[in-house]
């Protein structure tokens, strides 16, 4: 049976209240050129050539608030590196799960789920192993302010990791789809 075929049985069938294909995704891709940075027609930094101040006022915003440990973002790709120095301060923490014991102490259905999970090999460890996901969680929740590395959008955020996508960057919709239903 093809998948459309398939997909049709499924939605016709009483007890589906939706069906589509599991499919596989992959991040988009950065070019690892030197020359990169200086192509502001794909990537405006405001660098030259570009239009200056072409950014989102990061800096203007910073000085009305620089973010609160309040919220917390899931941050649904590759897994993020909790033990990194611009990064460990800021992820976010199931308390009562963070002691390793092998038994679901928070009741949430996820054995040790300390900093996230990983659906994609369906265990609590949402460790980077592609840094794509670190690059995404920096990018939203770099501690600011502590003269290391770089800074986040929120200085002070939680960052909850859920990996579903492997070192290659590819991974199927339901794991995604696990991802969002832990959060």
């Amino acid at each position: 049976m093809r998948v459309k075929a398939a997909l049709e049985a499924y939605r016709r069938h009483p007890a589906v209240v939706y069906a589509e294909p599991d499919w596989i995704v992959e991040r988009q891709t950065t070019p690892n050129d030197p020359s990169f940075g200086e192509l502001w027609g794909l990537n405006n930094t405001g660098q030259s050539g570009g239009v200056p101040d072409a950014d989102i006022d990061a800096v203007e915003a910073w000085n009305i608030t620089t973010g609160s440990s309040d919220v917390v973002v899931a941050v649904i790709d590759t897994g993020v590196d909790y033990n990194h120095q611009d990064l460990s301060a800021n992820m976010y923490r199931s308390a009562r799960d963070c002691v390793i014991n092998g038994i679901d102490d928070d009741g949430n259905g996820q054995i040790d789920d300390c900093f996230g999970i990983d659906t994609l090999n369906n265990d609590s460890n949402p460790l980077d192993d592609n840094d794509h996901g670190s690059h995404v969680a920096g990018t939203i929740g770099a501690v600011g302010n502590n003269g290391v590395g770089v800074v986040g959008v929120n200085w002070t955020v939680r960052l909850m990791a859920c990996k579903f996508l492997n070192a290659s960057g590819s991974g199927p919709t339901s794991d995604a789809i696990d991802c969002l239903e832990y959060v």
